[in-house]
C-alpha cells in the first residue's frame, strides 16, 4: 500500500499527527502494536485519570472505596476510550494498522498483523513510539523487589498497598500520591528539589503542599533514594539521603514507586536509518522535527525533549503541517499543563520566577474561588487564579490556577499567552454567569 505519510506509534502524538495530515489531504497510515490508543490508553495516562476521577468522586462523603467495583468501572471506561480513539481516527480518514512495525527503509515499513505481514510504502516517515519507565537511581525497576512504575500500578496488582514511597514530586508522582491517599494508603513523597511540582509557579507548589499535608501525605524535599531492599519481615527498606544536610533515613514501606524517568521505545529496524542519537539513545531532531535521515521525522518522548502528551500532540500537528508543505518550526508558546491531583493545578506561560529572571516589568493579578459564585455553589471554594501581566504592554504573560476541577479553565489562558492578547480582549469576553471561567475576568 502506498501512502503520503506513515506514522509509527498510535499514542497522543501519533494520533494528532495522523489526523492533522489527513485533514490536509494526505493519505495516512498509522501503525500501533498495542491496539487503539497505544500505551496511553492501555497502561498510561488515560487509565490513570479514570482511576483518579473514580477515587476522588468516591471519597467525598462516602463509605470506603470498593476496589473491585472501581476496577470494573476502569475496564468499562477504558473500552469506551479505545472505541472513541479508534472512531476519531476513522472519521478523519486515517488508515490504522494494529501490529508491530519494522522499518525496512525510510520509505518502507513492514507490519506484522494476525500472523501475516503487510508492506507499507510512504513518502515521509514519522517515528512516534514514545517511551517506557526507567529509574534515575541506583535501584533499578524490579517488581520482584518492590521497585515499581506506573505500569505495574495500573495492572491493579499494586493498588491495594497500605504504604507507598513515591520518588518524584512531579506531575506523575503527585497524581499517584493523590490516588493512593484516596485509597487509604500512607503516602510519602521524596523530591530531589526544594519543592514539589517545581515546574509550577511557587504559589501553586506551596498551595498543593499545604493541601497534601492536610490530607496526611508526607513530603520530604531535597531527598533521593540511595538503595532499597526487602527485610526479613517482608517490608521494603528505602534508604534516602537529604542532599542539603547529608542526613540519612530508612523508610519502611510496601513499595517504592519511581516516577518522572523514562527511556525511548524504538521501533524494529530503526538501525537501518541514518539517525543521530542523543542522550539515552533518543532520536535527535531539529526545530522542524526532522531527523538526520531525509524524509524521517520524530516526535514526542522518543526525541528526549519535553516528555508530556501535550508536547507530543503539538509536535505531531507541527510535523504534519511541515510534511504538508507549511514549514514553520515547532512553537511551544502557550502550551499548558494540568496536574489532576486533589486539588488540581494548571498553568501556562511565564511563572513569576521566570519573569524575574528575564527582568520583565510585570504585574500580578489574583482572584479566589471563595469569591466566585459558581465555585461556591459547587463547594469548590479553595484555590485561586494568578495572572502575570506585562506592565508595559498590558498583555498576558502567564496564567496559573489551583483548585477543584479547574482543568477546563486553562484554554482561555493558553490562547491569551500564545497570541499575546491584551487584557482588554479577555475582559471584554461576555462570559456566561455563573461559571468558574469568570474568575479570569475577576482577576483582571
Amino acid at each position: 500500500m502506498k501512502y503520503d505519510i506513515i506514522v509509527i506509534g498510535g499514542g497522543p502524538g501519533g494520533k494528532a499527527c495522523s489526523i492533522e495530515a489527513a485533514r490536509r489531504g494526505l493519505k495516512v497510515a498509522l501503525v500501533e502494536k498495542d491496539g487503539s490508543g497505544g500505551n496511553a490508553i492501555h497502561q498510561g495516562y488515560i487509565p490513570m485519570k479514570i482511576m483518579l476521577d473514580e477515587m476522588i468522586k468516591n471519597t467525598i462523603g462516602k463509605d470506603p472505596i470498593n476496589l473491585t467495583e472501581s476496577l470494573k468501572t476502569l475496564g468499562v471506561r477504558m473500552e469506551k476510550a479505545k472505541e472513541g480513539w479508534k472512531r476519531s481516527l476513522e472519521r478523519a480518514g486515517v488508515n490504522s494498522y494494529y501490529g508491530e512495525a519494522e522499518i525496512i527503509s525510510e520509505q518502507e515499513v513492514r507490519v506484522m498483523v494476525d500472523g501475516g505481514t503487510t508492506t507499507l510504502m510512504g513518502g515521509s516517515l514519522v517515528v512516534a513510539t514514545g517511551s517506557k519507565p526507567s529509574s534515575p537511581i541506583a535501584p533499578q525497576l524490579d517488581e520482584g523487589r518492590g521497585i515499581i512504575s506506573y505500569k505495574e500500578v495500573l495492572t491493579g496488582k499494586w493498588l491495594s498497598l497500605k504504604d507507598v514511597v513515591i520518588l518524584g514530586g512531579n506531575i506523575e508522582g503527585c497524581e499517584f500520591a493523590t490516588l493512593f491517599n484516596k485509597m487509604g494508603a500512607r503516602v510519602r513523597i521524596l523530591e530531589l528539589g526544594d519543592r514539589i511540582m517545581p515546574m509550577c509557579d511557587l504559589d501553586q507548589s506551596q498551595f498543593l503542599k499545604e493541601e497534601f499535608e492536610k490530607q496526611g501525605i508526607e513530603i520530604k524535599t531535597n531527598s533521593t533514594v540511595t538503595e532499597s531492599q526487602y527485610n526479613k519481615e517482608g517490608k521494603l527498606e528505602v534508604h534516602c539521603t537529604n542532599k542539603v544536610d547529608g542526613t540519612s533515613e530508612k523508610l519502611l514501606s510496601d513499595a517504592l514507586l519511581v516516577t518522572g524517568a523514562s527511556k525511548p521505545v524504538l521501533p524494529r529496524g530503526i538501525e537501518k536509518l541514518d539517525l543521530d542519537r542523543g542522550e539515552n539513545n533518543t532520536i535527535k531532531v531539529n526545530e522542524y522535527l526532522e531527523t538526520t535521515q531525509k524524509g524521517v521525522y520524530a516526535i514526542g518522548d522518543v526525541t528526549g525533549g519535553i516528555t508530556s502528551a501535550n508536547a507530543a500532540i503539538l509536535e505531531g500537528k507541527t510535523a504534519a503541517e511541515i510534511i504538508a508543505g507549511q514549514k514553520n518550526p515547532v512553537n511551544y508558546k502557550g502550551m499548558s499543563y494540568v496536574c489532576f491531583t486533589d486539588p488540581q493545578l494548571s498553568g501556562v506561560g511565564l511563572r513569576e520566577i521566570d519573569a524575574r529572571e528575564r527582568q520583565v516589568n510585570y504585574q500580578v493579578k489574583k482572584a479566589y474561588f471563595s469569591e466566585n459564585m459558581r465555585a461556591i455553589s459547587q463547594g469548590y471554594e479553595k484555590g485561586f487564579i494568578k495572572i502575570l501581566v506585562d506592565a508595559d504592554k498590558q498583555t498576558i504573560l502567564g496564567v496559573h490556577l489551583a483548585g477543584d476541577d479547574i482543568a477546563e479553565l486553562i484554554p482561555i489562558g493558553a490562547l491569551a499567552c500564545r497570541q499575546d492578547l491584551p487584557i482588554e480582549v479577555i475582559r471584554d469576553l461576555p462570559l456566561a454567569h455563573p461559571t468558574m471561567t469568570e474568575i479570569i475576568n475577576e482577576a483582571l
